[in-house]
């Protein structure tokens, strides 16, 4: 039996061993590519016994960093991953990830193809042609660049102003041709091709050229001016990196200086559509390509104007347009609410007027996910006062802000309101209130009711014994008799017996609102004064 019983375990040892899971991918067509073409990737799942997957699509370029192409999504036995069209930039390493087990928040691929290159042959492209001028002073030196990108490797070639071809002989030791080149037939190649000049004379003057090709297609060129030094370029790539309400912060990089060093930038802001202030105009240091604005209005466009100054004088603006946010609902006046027993929004005080591109956007958090979504796309926009209906997930907590031409002010929380004749129970509190905090108010509830009972029993006794002892003379004889006939709570103590329960005592204090309706019970304020007047009296006798 014992026999058996291993024969058992170690064949089903090898049964497990035996079983596995794995990806491999393939490529159509294989091989280099022509840019424009289709390529098709295919991941085909190998597993014993057949088994589907979750799997996704990664691409690198140096088949250590990856991005994901593709959400996981479940597959049987294979997917296809189709590039469409190839442009130069997709050229690289592809894999399939996958692993058997449903994708969590925080899933991971468990199994990987190997990495597959996809190579795409494009034509050289000069990337900087942006550049169209140097500036050298007679007996400077000047160098003139062209950045290339292109798959096969490009060859470069430069021409002078009299459009000869120049090489490292046309003038040896005073022009000097270099190019520097990175990548591979994988990703690509980059080149930067410098024609330095050492020493620059009169006749050096004029349009120059750089050409660029490959045998994919016809060759690209551009032309550079040499001249004089002269005023800078404007500045490059000027943007708003930072805009709440009332502040603005942009940043810049430096143009081309002319051949000079630029001594300051010079900066202004106008609101639109009036002028620049003249003397509004603020020097900075060529060091720090950066400015901030502050004190600005609310949900204002403003333009901001740069410009760079050297030697020579002062160079064209850059310009940039933005949009100072505006200010939350709750401060705009809107109101926003949500009655949970109708499950209906209510929106009013938006402003009044031409309302195109104003926009009062509803989100509320998603639990799950822990973010804020759309609560529905017809509440991302709502330009009027309205009523909305809406009984989706995140009517527990949800947010309101309001935009206009795409740039949004901070939320405003939408107030619920919970009327008494609202019929089921109110939904469960944010997650953000824990177990501690509802404990804490349960107590302080609990406390503050035993207090109000308390309350309610010493004005019920003081009551009863005030009714008793107005027709009484002798305190002896009050306290010996109890209540007197007068009372109609119905229900009669001696002075030595037990205070009444809890359950006698809301008894007693609902008889009484009963059965003394036209005669209320004193309030406790005056209980309490006609009883130490009382008792003063019993001292002076």
């Amino acid at each position: 039996m014992a026999y058996v019983r291993h024969v058992a375990v170690v064949m089903a040892l090898v049964h497990a061993s035996s079983q596995y899971w794995d990806l491999a991918m393939t490529t159509s067509p294989r091989g280099p590519v022509v840019e424009g073409t289709d390529v098709l990737c295919t991941c085909i799942i190998d597993s014993d016994p057949p088994s589907g997957g979750w799997i996704q699509w990664q691409f690198s370029l140096d088949q250590i960093f990856s991005t994901d192409l593709t959400e996981p999504t479940y597959q049987v036995i294979y997917t296809n991953l189709t590039l469409g069209e190839v442009h130069g930039n997709q050229s690289g390493w592809y894999r399939c990830a996958g692993s058997r087990l449903m994708p969590s928040s925080n899933w991971k691929p468990r199994a990987f193809s190997k990495w597959t290159a996809v190579k795409i042959f494009y034509r050289p492209e000069i990337t900087n042609k942006d550049r169209t001028w140097i500036g050298a002073d007679e007996n400077h030196p000047a160098t003139l660049e062209c950045v290339i990108v292109g798959n096969p490797l490009p060859t470069v070639m430069w021409y002078s102003t009299k459009d000869t071809a120049i090489t490292n002989d046309t003038d040896p030791g005073r022009v000097y041709l270099k190019d520097t080149i990175s990548g591979d037939e994988i990703t690509g190649f980059l080149i930067e091709s410098q024609l330095t000049i050492f020493t620059v004379r009169s006749t050096d003057y004029g349009i120059y050229r750089c050409r660029a090709a490959n045998n994919i297609s016809l060759y690209d060129e551009h032309e550079i001016h040499l001249n004089n030094t002269g005023k800078p370029d404007a500045p490059k790539n000027l943007r708003a990196y930072y805009v709440t309400e009332n502040d603005m912060r942009v940043v810049w990089a430096p143009g081309y200086d002319g051949g000079e060093t630029v001594e300051f930038y010079y900066i202004n802001i106008r609101v639109i559509p009036r002028d620049f202030d003249p003397l509004g105009w603020n020097e900075l240091n060529p060091d720090w390509p950066r400015g901030h604005f502050s004190d600005l209005k609310q949900d204002t466009p403003y333009q901001v104007a740069v410009y760079a100054q050297n030697r020579h004088g002062s160079g064209p603006c850059a310009t940039v347009d933005k949009r100072t946010k505006p200010n939350s609902p709750l401060l705009l006046g809107i109101r926003v609410s949500y009655r949970v027993a109708q499950t209906t929004l209510f929106v009013a005080g938006m402003p009044k007027g031409d309302n195109a591109g104003t926009c009062l956007q509803l989100t509320g958090y998603d639990v799950e996910h822990n973010e804020w979504v759309s609560l529905r796309p017809d509440l991302d926009c709502i330009q009027h006062d309205g009523e909305f209906q809406y009984s989706g997930p995140h009517a527990g907590h949800m947010h309101c802000r309001y935009c206009r031409d795409g740039v949004c002010g901070k939320e405003s929380h939408i107030t619920e309101e919970y009327l008494s004749t609202a019929p089921g129970p109110r939904p469960p509190l944010p997650t953000w209130q824990n177990g501690r905090n509802r404990d804490a108010t349960v107590f302080i509830m609990a406390v503050f009711g035993v207090f109000l009972l308390l309350l309610a029993f010493l004005a019920f006794w003081y009551r009863r014994k005030l009714r008793g002892c107005v027709k009484t003379t002798s305190s002896e004889e009050c306290a010996g008799n109890g209540a007197q006939p007068n009372t109609t709570i119905g229900v009669e103590h001696n002075s030595s017996d037990a205070p009444p329960s809890y359950l006698e005592a809301i008894g007693m204090r609902c008889r009484i609102i009963v059965d003394d309706y036209d005669n209320p019970p004193p309030r406790y304020d005056y209980v309490l004064s006609y009883s130490l007047q009382q008792q003063a009296e019993e001292g002076e006798e």
